[in-house]
């Protein structure tokens, strides 16, 4: 009698407890990366426009890898394939003393992605080591098409930022 007392009360102990377990798997699993900030998105693209048609599109999300690299995941796609070739064009910026010692945004890195004209969106991940004289990284992203003629059509600037 003692022991069906004793594996009745165990059971859903075990239970409870592998269902916990596996909640927290999963939510380990699935949880965002550090300080990882959106910008644009598939529903509502970067667009860069040349006389109101759309030439080149791109979103993506900015995060803080490791507390190591600030990398930018872009996503870009060509509205009209098989013309020119669309980019990304990324400039790592951190908040930190320039040369002459003034702080503000300055520049560390410009990184484009590979030209690409599909109509499918392309993954071209782009990073650089984050500044040890700064604790705020910023991305200036704009998606432009290049063209053979000056200056290329190219979208706003998409500036996401985070602390690090």
């Amino acid at each position: 009698m003692q022991q069906a007392v004793k594996r009745f009360c165990a059971r859903p102990v075990r239970r409870r407890l592998a269902v916990a377990g596996a909640v927290s798997a999963g939510l380990l699993a699935f949880a965002p990366a550090a300080n990882a900030v959106a910008w644009w998105s598939i529903s509502n693209p970067l667009t860069a426009t040349s006389g109101g048609v759309a030439k080149a599109q791109a979103y993506g999300q900015f995060d803080n890898v490791s507390y190591s690299y600030a990398r930018v995941n872009n996503n870009e796609r060509d509205p009209q394939p098989g013309g020119n070739k669309v980019f990304v064009d990324n400039a790592f910026q951190f908040y930190a003393p320039s040369a002459s010692g003034v702080m503000g945004w300055n520049v560390y890195s410009t990184q484009q992605t590979t030209r690409s004209n599909s109509a499918s969106w392309l993954y071209y991940p782009k990073q650089t080591s984050l500044s040890e004289d700064s604790s705020q990284a910023r991305a200036r992203i704009h998606t432009c098409e290049d063209q053979s003629f000056s200056p290329d059509p190219c979208s706003v600037n998409a500036l996401p930022s985070f602390t690090y």
